[in-house]
């Protein structure tokens, strides 16, 4: 039963992985952003920040919190950081880590493998 819920998790994070990435697809402009700030949390006693990514596109000023949350405040306030976005949606920019998604799909993958051998009875 364990193998199924772990299964099924594992479909729900690919299902989330692609969603986010067809969201992203297509045509992309680039923009520099400046690190604002960050905002922090605090959960079971350990601090993780994400930055605040201040930019301007087309005269208009944008806000945009990282996706990604570290133990320590990265990068520095004031740093410049490149944005992606698809065209006519700069509301959407997000800093592009291409290894990171690798990575993600490769655990995921992983994650379900096994679990389809623990159901095969191959573990």
């Amino acid at each position: 039963m364990a193998a199924v819920a772990g299964l099924l998790i594992c479909a729900f994070m690919l299902a989330s992985l692609v969603s986010t990435d067809l969201r992203r697809s297509g045509r992309k402009s680039a923009a520099r952003g400046t690190v604002m700030g960050h905002v922090a949390s605090l959960k079971d006693g350990v601090h993780t920040y994400a930055a605040i990514v201040g930019y301007e596109i087309d005269g208009k000023s944008f806000e945009q919190t990282d996706d990604v949350w570290w133990p320590h405040r990265t990068p520095r306030e004031g740093a410049a950081v490149r944005l992606l976005f698809p065209v006519g949606h700069p509301e959407l920019a997000y800093r592009p880590r291409p290894w990171l998604r690798v990575l993600s799909y490769a655990l995921v993958g992983a994650l379900g493998a096994v679990m389809i051998a623990i159901l095969s009875g191959g573990v």
